[in-house]
């Protein structure tokens, strides 16, 4: 369109130019003789007021090129102040995006340093002797025959008059039928018998000796 009004401005301005100022408004130069100035008398076309026209579309054509350069000028710094905008938007969110991180960051910071603080109470803290029958039942229970033969062996060293002695004399002879060690296997069914006799361990060695 601005390539079009320039095109139209520059034919006009050539064709302008061949003329006065007094002859585009139908006046006589000083002279006294007319110059394309000539009234046109009734029924002549008058050349004068075609140019007159095509020099006033030529000045309408100036000035809206010129509206529309401050147009646009004005739509280009809209367009400025609308990216500053966005940009200043965009610019804040990562500005509070930056500060969830961080209230995140503070908080496994602190929950660190509670977890760090637990540990070392509970390291500070001794721990409490294991009882030898109940590691020794979870080992038989998992047959694990020698590891309940030593914790069984611990009870009835610390225990010796205790109520699960002949419970843990029984269980270490079974511990040893089960690895295939027949003779120490008699020898703590024996014992169960002969410290026991009245039990319910002493019942079930019997038949356990009688079957060996």
């Amino acid at each position: 369109m601005r390539f079009v009004l320039f095109s139209f401005i520059a034919f006009s301005f050539i064709t302008g130019c061949i003329q006065t100022r007094s002859t585009i408004r139908g006046e006589k130069p000083s002279g006294g003789n007319p110059v394309f100035g000539t009234v046109p008398t009734a029924g002549e076309p008058s050349h004068t007021q075609e140019q007159v026209k095509a020099a006033e579309a030529t000045s309408k054509a100036s000035d809206i090129d010129e509206d529309f350069r401050k147009l646009y000028g004005r739509v280009e710094a809209v367009e400025g102040q609308l990216q500053a905008v966005k940009e200043n938007e965009y610019v804040k969110s990562l500005e509070a995006k930056v500060v969830q991180l961080e209230n995140k960051v503070a908080l496994l910071e602190t929950t660190v340093s509670d977890l760090n603080a637990k540990q070392k109470v509970a390291q500070a803290i001794p721990p409490a002797p294991a009882n030898p029958l109940d590691a020794a039942d979870k080992h038989f229970s998992e047959k694990k025959w020698e590891q309940a033969i030593l914790s069984y062996e611990e009870y009835r060293k610390k225990h010796p008059k205790g109520d699960d002695y002949a419970r843990a004399t029984y269980r270490i002879g079974l511990s040893f039928q089960e690895m295939g060690l027949r003779g120490d296997a008699k020898a703590f069914y024996k014992e169960v018998v002969d410290k026991f006799p009245k039990s319910k361990e002493a019942g079930l060695a019997k038949t356990k000796l009688k079957k060996l």
